[in-house]
């Protein structure tokens, strides 16, 4: 599916306003052929956006905008934690594969605690990754509240606008991930994010 001009120039003009809600200047969008997907981030210390092309044409287009200006009004893209936690993660792994691969190669009385080491490592990093997705499920929350907040301020419907997101990505989700498939991803499912979202003031200026 491609964008036409109209739709493009909308979605520049959204962004802009968010923004400038926001406070966080120029943001880049790329539209791109991903499907039903959003996702915000820095590319060389620009503030970026990328987004699938059938998004850009439906109701959950103010939404799903708002959340991912809000993701960057909030630092998440930049926090540093689940960063970390991440790298712990990855050398936990690492030390785990190693000592697997050490145990192949050791005596018989010594691989019994190569192999401890190696299930002890990959078990603290699975724990590790476990920290990472509840944090970023935290930033989830964070960002759909402060995404109604940035709809209101533009004078758009921030309650509704964010409502017809989620439901629009809750039918995306499979009956497992709503069920328990979520625990180990970094986003809850659309019905606790629709529970958590309560009516926002509008922010007045000083």
């Amino acid at each position: 599916m491609t964008a036409t001009t109209s739709e493009l120039a909308g979605l520049a003009q959204l962004t802009h306003e968010l923004a400038t809600a926001a406070r966080v200047g120029n943001i880049m969008v790329r539209v791109v052929d991903a499907e039903g997907n959003a996702l915000a981030g820095r590319d060389q210390g620009i503030p970026t956006i990328e987004i699938g092309a059938e998004l850009v044409d439906t109701p959950a287009l103010d939404g799903v905008i708002a959340h991912e200006v809000a993701h960057l009004a909030l630092h998440h893209t930049d926090a540093r934690l689940p960063q970390l936690l991440s790298r712990l993660s990855f050398a936990c792994l690492a030390t785990g594969a190693a000592a697997a691969l050490l145990s192949l190669f050791d005596t018989a009385s010594e691989r019994m605690l190569w192999i401890t080491l190696a299930i002890a490592a990959a078990v603290a990093g699975k724990a590790v990754d476990l920290v990472v997705a509840w944090l970023e499920r935290r930033q989830e929350y964070e960002a759909d509240a402060y995404a109604v907040l940035l709809l209101n301020a533009s004078d758009r419907p921030g309650l509704a606008s964010t409502r017809a997101a989620l439901a629009a990505a809750a039918e995306n989700e499979s009956r497992w991930y709503q069920l328990a498939g979520w625990v180990l991803t970094t986003h809850p499912p659309a019905a606790a994010r629709l529970r958590r979202l309560q009516p926002q003031p509008v922010e007045e200026e000083a």
